[in-house]
């Protein structure tokens, strides 16, 4: 299990990869909005098993960064359940501080 300083760590690569998937672009006419509503699913995930799908979303579009992924579940499963809401909110932070900072 991860101490907090490791946590905020993985929860800003994390970030860096949904920022990737948004920038990539779309193989048909979808477009940006679809990535940035899959990121907005991930955020509002209540519970480990709608995080775990919004992710394999987010592993089927950036297969390059599958062990991250793999990572984030593992720690996801091992972290107490009281632990899941900060860990998805330190998702979003760094997301949304990246996105303003124009820092990937």
């Amino acid at each position: 299990m991860l101490n907090k300083t490791e946590l905020l760590d993985l929860a800003e690569r994390t970030a860096s990869i949904i920022l990737l998937n948004e920038k990539k672009t779309p193989k048909e006419d979808r477009g940006k909005t679809t990535n940035i509503h899959e990121a907005n699913k991930m955020f509002e995930s209540k519970n480990t098993k709608q995080f775990v799908e919004s992710l394999i979303d987010l592993l089927k579009a950036q297969p390059d960064n599958s062990e991250v992924l793999k990572e984030v579940v593992k720690e996801t499963l091992q972290m107490p359940v009281d632990n899941f809401p900060l860990f998805v909110t330190l998702i979003k932070f760094e997301y949304y501080y990246k996105k303003n900072n124009k820092e990937q």
